[in-house]
């Protein structure tokens, strides 16, 4: 059952309304981001199936694969050094055909490349995080068209590919990180990071 809490005039109450009503009656009061930081830390939607030792053209990396339960999608995290409570150089990359795959920047909402991304964490030490996302042969070719329409000199914009909300359900029962510095994050922003202590 859902109810909305009125003041005495009649409009409805906002937080520091409620605050004042869940003091005078002794009820408890909890937010939006509690509840967001509480399935966090106790409930996952990702298992760890796989690791390996992964030799590529940018050093070799500790390769852990990761299926999520819900949708089945295969997400990666690439590891150089050791991963401790200190912070960490973090790097979150949504997997993309024509970024990753062509090497085409056209329409890339992000800053770093996956080969930029490689890179930094084999010389720095850190998490390389690849969200898996797959697309579907009918979404590629959409994309095609539109860049096709633009070439023509029609005004079309591309919609935004979103981020799993799975991000970091599983990052600190997986992977001991508990303070994030950032290596470029890749729009959209990533809500589910919030809880996390993070440096730029």
């Amino acid at each position: 059952m859902i109810v909305e809490i009125l003041n005495e005039d009649g409009t409805m109450a906002r937080r520091p309304d409620l605050e004042k009503f869940g003091e005078k009656h002794g009820i408890k009061l909890g937010t939006i981001a509690d509840l967001i930081e509480y399935r966090n830390n106790n409930e996952t939607t990702i298992e760890r199936v796989a690791s390996c030792k992964l030799p590529t053209e940018f050093g070799e990396f500790d390769l852990i694969t990761y299926r999520d339960t819900i949708d089945n999608q295969v997400h990666y995290a690439l590891c150089k050094g050791e991963v401790s409570n200190q912070p960490t150089l973090v790097r979150v990359h949504l997997q993309d055909t024509f970024t990753d795959l062509l090497h085409s920047d056209r329409s890339a909402e992000r800053s770093w490349t996956l080969t930029d991304a490689m890179r930094r964490i084999n010389a720095e030490g850190g998490v390389l995080v690849i969200l898996g996302k797959e697309e579907s042969s009918e979404s590629i070719i959409h994309k095609v068209r539109n860049f096709e329409a633009q070439d023509n000199g029609e005004n079309r914009l591309l919609p935004s590919g979103r981020v799993p909300a799975v991000a970091w359900v599983w990052g600190r029962k997986s992977l001991p990180i508990w303070a994030l510095q950032k290596c470029a994050f890749c729009p959209p922003p990533i809500n589910a990071i919030t809880p996390f202590p993070v440096s730029a």
